[in-house]
């Protein structure tokens, strides 16, 4: 399925309304299953208007969003979990994918979701219903909407909103490792044990351990590949690199696109360079910017954006974009239906600046989630302790710590489990809509398995160049756009460059280096302001909310500014 909303049978919730938001994104009319306490409205993926569900003997099995198991299809894979939990012998070491599942035996139902938290779920705090569908939830409970500011707030100055909070206080988005209780409706965690794994001894051995852990996911899903064809997005980076370097062996099976810019870009050319030595064609659809649209294509792309993206509002993610619009994803796909990114791959390299005065989370979290985007400067009245704490509260909750300790363990756990969840993995939700998809290093059981990579990541990008190096020699030597090829690997001078910085409190890095950078000392928001004339109005909504923030010097931030104008639009259409 592409969506679905769970609901009891006795609430007064405006089920035409619901109906009529999916309709609107894209989805045909649902079909309704009735159960003595719950109804599900099901609706079919878009793209791939297979409704998957099994029923035999009063047993059933409904699923939304992507699941393979077994190295079965879609289909068959539905079939032999929905055997599997009959049982209670569920192998989770092969079941993979971004997912919601009601079982349903007899009068007993549980619901699982997948334990990377990948797939969104939200639910209303009355507990009436369970849905996809962010729209879907903020429409059911729209007579009692009210912004929650302080989700509102860390929107605003870090591009995402850790769970179970969201944008109104009505709703929460669920977290599987805090699960909430549905009435007579159980929820079922399983258990993902890599004990069976040795743990590596030395680099070698931990390097050709992930890479065997990549392909052995790869191989379970070599059938349904074969059938449905995939879909990358490359850019001319590390992680679609390795992960075109791994799937690149399905050949006709596989198609790539990335990113149309009407200026030039590294990243584009270096995604080119890799398709031709490959032997792929690089399919870049032309989009026209936002700055040469006029009032009504600005605002017309900001409804279909704010449609497909389910009024989830992320950075990256920009409605503003026509990248981030359901025609435009539909022209990326083609005829293959499973898309597929390479979201969560900096967990194979030593991504994250960690300086060597910063030994708690608190403090990680201020500098490098708060202060790295300068919103020490644009928050007011000190509240920035604030906004970290609520982010700390909310991590040590998901995480299960007990304390804010940090080490590498701990922080590549806040990248996978927390941030992830949050803000990068949330367009596998929106692309579900459409078809299948998957984002292979972020799998809970393979993101698991790479802690055990940790200790021998050291300080640089080398683990992760030579896992490229060794899955395809050839795309390793393509220059990234970081001006160096994977083969030959980070020069040294950047290398050094990075601990120097790691050497520097972070206070000092951020204010006083790092804040130069370009997209911090930006007026693209202001050029935004001046064309279209809806842009200021969305910003006024915004304003209202009186939030601890001074938007003024927000604008100047290219990867945050945009939020004002999806969180105003979002504000116009709800409140």
């Amino acid at each position: 399925m592409g969506g679905f909303f769970l609901f009891k049978n006795n609430s007064d919730l405006d089920i035409k309304s619901i109906k009529k938001i999916f309709i609107k994104k894209g989805f045909e009319e649902p079909i309704l299953i009735k159960d003595y306490e719950y109804s599900i409205l099901m609706f079919k993926k878009i793209k791939n208007p297979e409704l998957n569900y099994y029923t035999s003997n009063n047993r059933s099995i409904y699923i939304s969003g992507t699941l393979f198991y077994k190295g079965l299809s879609f289909k068959e894979s539905a079939k032999q979990l929905f055997d599997d939990l009959i049982i209670d012998k569920v192998d989770s070491s092969v079941l993979f994918g971004n997912y919601f599942i009601l079982f349903q035996n007899g009068g007993r139902s549980l619901f699982i979701v997948d334990p990377g938290n990948i797939y969104s779920i939200f639910y209303d705090t009355q507990k009436r219903f369970i849905t996809s569908s962010f729209l879907a939830a903020i429409t059911a409970v729209r007579s009692n909407l009210s912004i929650n500011k302080n989700a509102a707030t860390e929107l605003l100055s870090t591009g995402s909103v850790i769970m179970p909070e969201t944008l109104f206080n009505e709703v929460k988005r669920f977290d599987v490792n805090n699960p909430e209780k549905f009435g007579l409706m159980l929820n079922k965690h399983f258990n993902y044990n890599t004990n069976h794994r040795a743990l590596p001894k030395g680099g070698e051995e931990a390097i050709e351990q992930q890479i065997n852990i990549l392909q052995n996911y790869q191989g379970l899903l070599a059938d349904s590949i074969n059938n449905l064809g995939i879909d990358i997005g490359l850019t001319g980076g590390y992680d679609s690199r390795l992960l075109f370097s791994i799937f690149s062996k399905y050949g006709k099976k596989v198609s790539i696109h990335s990113h149309y810019r009407s200026e030039y870009s590294k990243e584009l050319e270096s995604a080119k360079k890799v398709a031709e030595i490959a032997g792929f064609k690089l399919n870049v659809i032309k989009v026209k910017p936002p700055l040469e649209k006029d009032e009504t294509e600005f605002n017309d792309t900001l409804e279909k954006s704010y449609l497909f993206c389910d009024g989830e509002i992320i950075a990256d993610n920009y409605w503003i974009e026509d990248y981030n619009t359901l025609e435009y994803r539909q022209n990326v796909l083609g005829s293959n239906s499973i898309g597929m990114s390479g979201i969560g791959g900096e967990q194979y390299r030593s991504s994250e600046r960690n300086s060597i005065y910063t030994n708690d989370l608190n403090d990680w979290i201020k500098y490098n989630m708060l202060y790295k985007q300068q919103a020490n400067k644009f928050i007011l009245n000190g509240e920035i302790e604030n906004v970290a704490k609520g982010m700390v509260d909310k991590t040590l909750r998901m995480l299960k710590l007990t304390d804010s300790a940090l080490s590498p363990l701990n922080l590549k756990r806040f990248m996978n489990e927390v941030y992830n969840p949050a803000r990068r993995t949330v367009r596998a939700s929106l692309e579900n809509q459409l078809s299948y998809y998957l984002i292979p290093f972020a799998e809970y059981p393979v993101s698991i398995s790479a802690y055990s990579a940790i200790p021998f990541l050291g300080k640089s990008n080398r683990f992760q160049e030579e896992m490229i190096r060794r899955t395809n020699i050839e795309i390793a030597k393509v220059e990234s756009d970081y001006g160096y090829n994977f083969y030959e690997g980070t020069p040294i001078k950047k290398d050094l460059i990075v601990m120097i910085s790691r050497l520097l409190p972070d206070n000092f890095f951020y204010n006083r280096i790092y804040s130069r950078k370009k997209t911090l000392n930006d007026d693209y928001m202001f050029k935004l302001e001046s064309r279209f004339d809806s842009v200021k109005r969305y910003e006024n909504n915004v304003e209202e909310l009186e939030l601890p923030i001074d938007l003024n010097l927000l604008k100047s931030n290219s990867i945050l500014s945009p939020l004002l104008i999806s969180l105003g639009f979002l504000m116009e259409k709800f409140l």
